[in-house]
């Protein structure tokens, strides 16, 4: 799974649903390292392409709400995805999947961003 990548949907195999999230860190001697979560919905009490759709739409829409700097062309592009329609069910033994526009290393600057430190700093 490439950098970027969120929220990949894999359903309709059987009695559960499966999703994988992924994220990616880097670091100057390594290079990229990518991670990533698969999650097992036992017997269909969720369905993974919703559950994708609704971390995409908060993941864009705390982006957007949080994160200063990252420029007009990916805020638009953040905007879209904030709103995005669901994904079609994958072919058999397929994935559906949802991208970020851009994307940063994870580290605690992209992770807590320092404007949402500030507003939910407890006195």
């Amino acid at each position: 799974m490439a950098q970027g990548d969120l929220g990949r949907a894999e359903g309709r195999l059987g009695s559960s649903e499966r999703l994988r999230l992924g994220c990616a860190t880097r670091d100057d001697k390594d290079g990229w390292r990518p991670y990533l979560l698969d999650v097992t919905l036992a017997d269909r009490t969720c369905d993974a392409l919703e559950v994708a759709l609704d971390i995409v739409h908060r993941a864009a829409a705390f982006k957007l709400r949080w994160c200063d700097g990252i420029g007009e062309e990916p805020n638009k592009l953040l905007g879209k995805m904030a709103g995005s329609p669901p994904l079609q069910p994958p072919e058999r033994g397929k994935l559906s999947g949802y991208r970020f526009p851009y994307y940063e290393a994870v580290k605690k600057a992209t992770a807590i961003p320092a404007k949402y430190q500030q507003q939910t700093a407890q006195p």
